[in-house]
């Protein structure tokens, strides 16, 4: 070696002394063997992981499933001309009375003159593995029950299902379990599920496998036996379970509902949606009970899905009619019912945010019905609603409150913003022209208007709000009409 090499060294002797030396201390178990993988020469790493070998085989206290593949890939090394370095994954050993996992690196010794043999470094992996199967164990273990997950679950399931065993599939769900979180506090609820948890585990033992599919719902896999085996664990979990749980000072006492169905089915989710058709059948027979499910149960499944039908269908006739109840039928605006549900919703204790008012009433509006009649009137106000919905900005609605009465609702909106959104209404209908005809001196329709603005904390806020708002849309018409007043004043 040269200095020309990153060491000085006086002569070959003193190279050769210093080779020795690292490969002596370096820390890396590093051994030499002959072609067949007996032991010659081992550093201190090696010695300290394999214990003193002595001329002891490589493969002594290798694993039986391991064994086999140490000694090809040693037989592979001593017939390579190439004397290319190898990587061996890992092996399972048991050295100095210590089960390890060991990598293992090797290639054929070459440029020494009559020696044949081969050169390993080894790695002691064993707690890089033990993590690694942590995280994998982990990823299939609920993290609060320590039972299998949903995904450990719908892996036994498809297993199941390739092997053609003839088991069954239950499902588990806890009844009113929200109210034991309500009450009690998620610490409880997490309590009741642990021990849930552990009560299910004892009712399979071990002729199953039971899972946590997430929430308070349980999945548990017999993988053998028939539906007289399913309805006595079915029975056996609904008593299990329901044994009062101490948490704290209270015993509680859960109901559990319990579904059921052979494996079977063109595919493994086939017996999940079944159990989980029987579970709500179960839970529709007033909880606390068991169901299994079989192949009459598809045409009750069918009549199920004709309820839910049914159930959307009346769903969404009751959302009309709420709509419906809501909304002015004259001008399709929201009603005054609206108005004051919309109000009373902004209103916060906690955060009150601003909100503006705009209170408007048409001018001489009684005139247009009593000359022209209420079907034209009817017509005008339809008119008037057409430009108000366009005068609205993106995040204001105005409603119908009654009559010729219109209010805007500005949420957010401070004094300012409020008058110039009243402006806005003011001089949108005067631009449109809506024939009015009332009166002689007045051959459009324009509008007087109130302004108030306040921050909402509760019911009487709204009332005040709308009072002072509708006093200054009084005002407006005692000053000449066609006006938009404000506590600033009238603007025209």
């Amino acid at each position: 070696m040269s200095e020309g090499d990153g060491v000085a060294v006086g002569d070959g002797t003193a190279a050769a002394a210093l080779l020795r030396a690292m490969v002596r201390d370096v820390p890396t178990a590093v051994l030499v063997t002959d072609l067949e993988g007996k032991v010659l020469l081992a550093n201190r790493s090696a010695r300290r992981l394999i214990g003193r070998p002595g001329h002891v085989s490589l493969v002594e206290g290798v694993h039986a499933d391991d064994a086999h593949r140490l000694r090809a890939y040693i037989a592979m090394l001593a017939g390579d001309a190439t004397h290319r370095s190898v990587h061996l994954a890992e092996l399972q050993v048991r050295w100095g009375d210590v089960e390890r996992v060991v990598a293992v690196d090797g290639r054929r010794i070459k440029g020494l003159p009559g020696f044949r043999g081969l050169v390993f470094s080894l790695q002691d992996v064993s707690q890089y593995v033990e993590e690694l199967q942590s995280l994998r164990r982990s990823a299939y273990v609920d993290a609060l029950t320590g039972l299998p997950n949903r995904a450990a679950m719908w892996n036994a399931i498809q297993q199941a299902f390739r092997t053609r065993q003839n088991g069954s599939v239950l499902m588990v769900d806890l009844d009113d379990f929200k109210g034991i979180n309500d009450r009690f506090g998620h610490a409880a609820g997490d309590q009741v599920l642990t021990t849930v948890a552990g009560r299910l585990r004892r009712a399979v033992h071990e002729i199953g496998t039971v899972a946590r599919f997430g929430g308070d719902e349980f999945v548990i896999l017999l993988p053998a036996g028939g539906e007289d085996d399913a309805r006595r664990v079915m029975n056996l979990v609904v008593h299990e379970v329901g044994r009062p749980i101490p948490v704290g000072l209270d015993d509680l006492v859960v109901g559990v509902s319990v579904g059921g169905a052979v494996l079977g089915g063109r595919h493994p989710d086939d017996a999940l949606r079944r159990a989980d058709e029987a579970l709500y059948r179960a839970k529709s027979s007033g909880r606390g009970q068991t169901c299994l499910w079989s192949d009459d149960d598809e045409e009750w499944r069918v009549r199920r899905a004709d309820v839910r039908h049914e159930l959307d269908r009346l769903r969404k006739a009751l959302e009309a009619e709420r709509q419906k109840a809501r909304t002015d039928v004259g001008t399709g605006l929201p009603n005054t019912r609206r108005l004051l549900e919309d109000l009373r919703a902004l209103c916060d204790p906690a955060r009150p945010q601003p909100v503006g008012l705009v209170f408007i009433d048409l001018d001489h509006f009684g005139a247009v019905n009593k000359t022209h009649g209420d079907t034209a009137g009817d017509d005008v106000l339809r008119q008037v609603a057409d430009v108000f919905r366009g005068a609205c900005r993106g995040m204001d609605t105005v409603y119908r409150k009654g009559g010729e009465e219109f209010v805007v609702v500005l949420p957010g909106a401070d004094h300012d913003q409020a008058v110039r959104v009243g402006e806005r209404f003011r001089r949108r209908l005067v631009e449109n022209g809506i024939t009015h005809g009332g009166l002689e001196d007045m051959p459009f329709v324009t509008l007087s208007a109130g302004v108030a603005t306040a921050e909402l904390v509760d019911d009487g806020s709204v009332d005040e709000l709308m009072r002072i708002a509708a006093m200054r849309m009084l005002t407006a018409k005692q000053s000449g009409r066609n006006r938009v007043v404000s506590e600033g004043g009238a603007s025209t």
